[in-house]
């Protein structure tokens, strides 16, 4: 199992990047979800998750999460856990090729959103083996994109 961590943004619109370069090349992704806990539970608020194609500055990731592929809706600010997804899966796939993966956070209530969060990569993957997969299991350290 990988967890990629990533620190505190401000779910109102954010963006998150996590650098991939750690899953051997001959690996197969079967697993991947995002884990979230935020900062401020009384937020009675949901927010969603899109797949980014890059680092945008502000104004620009403001248009880009408003126009890009959605992977996950109605996320609780009481944080959790997605389920897999192929979806996530493919996005992690997609990104491999530049070692980073792009993800966008918007609230779904812009008028209401004081809560930061703090958003882990899960990845279950194996490695092919003659005779049996190996289960990869290790953390990776957070990256911080100010």
């Amino acid at each position: 199992m990988l967890f990629i961590n990533y620190g505190l943004e401000n779910v109102y619109r954010s963006e998150y990047w996590f650098t991939l370069s750690s899953i051997p090349s001959n690996a197969t992704i079967t697993s991947a979800k995002l884990q979230y806990t935020l900062t401020d539970w009384s937020v009675t608020n949901y927010f969603a998750v899109c797949k980014l194609s890059q680092y945008y500055a502000f104004q620009q990731l403001w248009d880009a999460i408003g126009s890009s592929p959605l992977l996950f809706s109605y996320l609780s600010y009481n944080g959790g856990e997605t389920s897999s997804t192929q979806g996530l899966i493919d996005a992690v796939n997609a990104a491999r090729g530049n070692g980073t993966l792009y993800l966008g956070t918007a609230s779904q209530d812009e008028n209401n959103s004081n809560s930061y969060a703090k958003v882990n990569l899960i990845l279950m993957v194996t490695l092919p083996h003659p005779k049996f997969q190996l289960l990869l299991k290790t953390t990776l350290s957070m990256e911080l994109l100010k």
